[in-house]
């Protein structure tokens, strides 16, 4: 499980039995098993986004759970609590990506993130926080 203030792509590889899964604000989860996707989460935002690029995630909060297909995005309006659906013509107008990319297989995200956590800290600006033996 990862906790997301800010922009992230991920590429997931599928494990059907260990889904990854993303928690932003406002109690707003995007759950993957083999995919590709972009969220973003910023906390200074009213929209909270999710892009699918390939496979399959599942976005849900307390009050909705919507599936997305590639090339779909959905926001969430933290304001007013509302969901809307739609469809992207390009990855180009969805996500940003550079050469400073991540790869880590899920099975080691743990030992990774526990040896180089401060170096991606300081080099890709987002934190990793573990509250127990089984989130990172």
């Amino acid at each position: 499980m990862v906790k997301l203030e800010g922009e992230a792509y991920f590429e997931v590889q599928s494990n059907p039995n260990n889904p990854f899964i993303v928690l932003t604000r406002d109690h707003l989860q995007v759950k993957a098993v083999g995919t590709k996707f972009n969220i973003k989460a910023y906390s200074n935002d009213d929209q909270i986004t999710g892009t699918l690029i390939e496979g399959r995630i599942e976005v849900s909060n307390s009050l909705l759970s919507e599936v997305l297909a590639p090339n779909e995005r959905i926001s969430f309006n933290t304001k007013d609590g509302m969901f809307s659906k739609s469809r992207i013509d390009s990855v180009n107008e969805a996500i940003f990506l550079d050469d400073r990319s991540i790869r880590v297989r899920q099975r080691n995200i743990r030992r990774h993130c526990q040896n180089t956590g401060k170096n991606v800290q300081r080099n890709y600006l987002f934190y990793i926080t573990r509250n127990n033996r089984d989130t990172i």
